[in-house]
């Protein structure tokens, strides 16, 4: 379990918080969204949850234990992946090789790499031929899938994307999150969503909205 305690942030000014006191919980084989509009601080508290920064005031726990004793660095390479907006594919590699680029990054060992990598891209829809050309040449919606796989090969329990259908049409960005929903339940990771999309809170298990510096159940 991933959780909050009495979470609070802000940039200069203690007095001008984009939230404080924000006790969240996000349990595995569930999918989260965190809902909110622009600029209302969605993405930072996703970068404080990713371990990119750190809280001013309250605690992150994963499985009861604060990141700061698991050490943020090693908290990231363990047990976190994120799937960025723009991606973040090295655009001058093949498919294959970001995927493959991701394993040996994370330390994973597979008997059978190739093998492992191209059933995991075809697994998400990059056939053979798709999964040997480079990224640029793919489409939003296969890159989008290519970056999903990236995160899913490291073995991370869990899966953050910030804005992930913000550069798909809207029937790519369905399939994107059935199958970050696949993730969550087949697979028992926590997957947490940062959006303004309210179709995705719609699709989640969980919606936490950020509005007026304050997280709310949404049902």
């Amino acid at each position: 379990m991933l959780e909050t305690k009495n979470l609070g942030f802000w940039y200069q000014n203690q007095a001008d918080t984009l939230f404080k006191e924000v006790n969240l919980q996000f349990e595995a084989g569930k999918m989260y969204a965190i809902l909110g509009k622009s600029g209302s601080g969605k993405t930072t508290f996703l970068s404080l949850i990713s371990a990119l920064e750190s809280p001013k005031e309250g605690e992150i726990l994963y499985n009861t234990e604060n990141l700061d004793k698991i050490g943020l660095t090693r908290f990231r390479r363990h047990h976190l992946a994120i799937v960025f907006q723009a991606y973040n594919l090295l655009t001058y590699m093949t498919a294959y090789q970001n995927v493959s680029s991701a394993l040996d990054i994370s330390g994973v060992k597979k008997e059978n790499k190739r093998t492992f990598i191209t059933e995991s891209l075809k697994s998400v829809g990059i056939t053979e031929d798709l999964c040997h050309k480079k990224v640029a040449q793919l489409s939003g919606g296969q890159q989008q899938r290519v970056a999903i796989v990236r995160a899913m090969i490291t073995g991370a329990d869990i899966i953050v994307a910030d804005e992930p259908t913000g550069n798909l049409d809207a029937e790519t960005g369905r399939e994107m999150i059935a199958l970050f929903e696949k993730i969550a339940h087949e697979q028992g990771k926590i997957v947490i969503l940062v959006t303004h999309d309210s179709d995705i809170a719609k699709r989640s298990d969980v919606t936490y909205e950020l509005k007026d510096k304050v997280f709310h159940v949404r049902s």
